[in-house]
């Protein structure tokens, strides 16, 4: 198996990248971020996750071990093909795309062409808790808070329950008393 290749950049496009090692061109596909971190560089090493199949061996390149890491977690999804992994055009960045997962954010991901409600439940169920923080992203949007500004404690969304089959003693509350507040107004009319 493939890990890196270092050479010379012959050919750099927004999709692929053309790695001349030892006289032999490896044609790669990689990322808008991984284009972006290559842009300007003659030669130098690009990670690599080689993927073989019946019908072909392809190598997806990274810049970053984080990018890698989660290209090879979506692997594990069943049902996300290639086409949605990291290199597609229409994906976040990974540090985005890793925040919208651990935050267990749906709507970002459907709003991916191709990727619908099913299929976005299932990357967040299938790699909750599987996905490290990335080195440097120590910004609070990223991090779960678990307490309010007044001090009590909440808990982060749980993508195991279908949305609002759970509520907080607080929701509970406040939707007793809307009930009763109806039942008053109704009774008044």
């Amino acid at each position: 198996m493939i890990a890196y290749l270092r050479g010379a950049y012959t050919e750099l496009t927004p999709t692929a990248v053309l790695v001349e090692c030892a006289g032999v061109g490896y044609s790669v596909a990689i990322s808008l971020t991984t284009y972006t971190a290559l842009s300007g560089q003659k030669e130098g090493k690009i990670l690599i996750t080689e993927i073989i199949r019946e019908d072909a061996h392809l190598l997806y390149g990274f810049a970053t071990a984080a990018e890698q890491d989660l290209f090879r977690h979506l692997m594990t999804v069943s049902g996300v093909g290639t086409e949605y992994r990291p290199h597609h055009p229409q994906l976040l960045p990974p540090h985005e795309l890793t925040s919208i997962i651990t935050l267990g954010q749906i709507e970002p991901l459907k709003a991916i062409k191709g990727i619908g409600l099913k299929t976005a439940q299932r990357i967040l169920v299938d790699l909750r808790g599987k996905l490290p923080a990335l080195e440097g992203d120590a910004s609070p949007a990223t991090t779960i808070p678990t307490t309010t500004s007044r001090g009590k404690k909440v808990q982060p969304l749980d993508t195991t329950t279908p949305a609002g089959s759970r509520q907080c003693p607080e929701d509970a509350g406040l939707s007793r008393s809307l009930r009763s507040e109806g039942r008053a107004r109704a009774h008044r009319l």
